[in-house]
């Protein structure tokens, strides 16, 4: 600081004040896991789940073929859950901003009545940086630590909101991968986290997605006799195990009329839901 001009010394100041604060709630998020053992769990179930997303996300598509003598669709490879111990080195480490921004923000998200709970927290990092996998990775800590404290707390957790609709499709498609991980470790941990699935819905105007249950069904139907119909749902894949989703349209014999078919899409109580195709997923 005493080498920066004069006019400059009040602002560097103020900045390694901040600095000095977001480092001392970085190590109170430390003590705050050391200490409570929920948290502790929350972070260790949150971190298992952002693992078992990166290695679901990076995944190739599994094509699907209908195999007209078993009636049923066959995949280009056989499901298989997510093995953490068959992984590349590249997964399973947090970069020291993420880790940073997760030790910070831990305890101010778990717990309503600290004075950071009313602080708005900014990740200022480019693009490619690893940001969104920072905030999904707060977001699982979250609805898990929410989970621990109580079983049948099943309302709605998290809120995520894009400029760019384009964006806002991508980071879905990243965010239900994380929510089936969240899923998948639920099943396996009923007694600590309820009977009542993980889940996750997307609205963001009538241009990208239905806005109603009815329109959904409407747009569905369509899908499913009009080879030109655009395909409004934005899921093309299960984000569990990447099997082929949408429209898949059966490729038969010459003078025979091709079959249309919608892959992973569900009628259900009134709307329209999204189901991996392959049975074994």
């Amino acid at each position: 600081i005493i080498s920066l001009g004069e006019e400059y010394q009040d602002a560097a100041s103020r900045h390694i004040d901040e600095c000095t604060k977001a480092a001392e709630r970085m190590r109170s998020g430390l003590i705050y896991l050391q200490n409570d053992a929920q948290a502790n769990r929350a972070f260790q179930l949150a971190n298992y789940a952002i693992l078992l997303q990166q290695i679901c996300s990076r995944r190739e598509l599994r094509k699907a073929n209908y195999d007209n003598a078993v009636k049923r669709y066959i995949f280009s490879t056989i499901y298989q859950a997510p093995n953490p111990l068959q992984t590349d080195t590249n997964r399973g480490n947090w970069r020291a901003f993420q880790v940073a921004f997760l030790l910070m923000s831990i305890q101010s998200t778990a717990e309503g009545d600290i004075p950071e709970r009313s602080t708005v927290e900014l990740i200022w990092f480019p693009t490619g940086g690893g940001k969104t996998e920072a905030y999904l990775g707060l977001s699982a800590f979250a609805l898990f630590m929410r989970r621990l404290k109580n079983r049948e707390d099943a309302g709605v957790n998290v809120l995520m909101r894009y400029t760019l609709r384009l964006l806002t499709a991508q980071q879905f498609q990243r965010a239900s991968a994380l929510i089936c991980a969240m899923e998948y470790l639920r099943r396996q941990n009923e007694n600590e986290l309820g009977k009542e699935p993980f889940s996750i819905g997307i609205w963001v105007g009538r241009e990208t997605t239905p806005n109603t249950r009815t329109d959904a069904i409407s747009k569905f139907n369509r899908l499913q006799r009009d080879s030109s119909a655009e395909n409004p749902f934005l899921i093309s894949r299960c984000p569990w195990c990447a099997a082929q989703m949408g429209r898949y349209q059966e490729k038969l014999p010459k003078g025979i009329p091709n079959s249309l078919y919608v892959l992973g899409y569900n009628q259900s109580r009134g709307t329209v839901i999204f189901k991996c195709p392959d049975n074994a997923c």
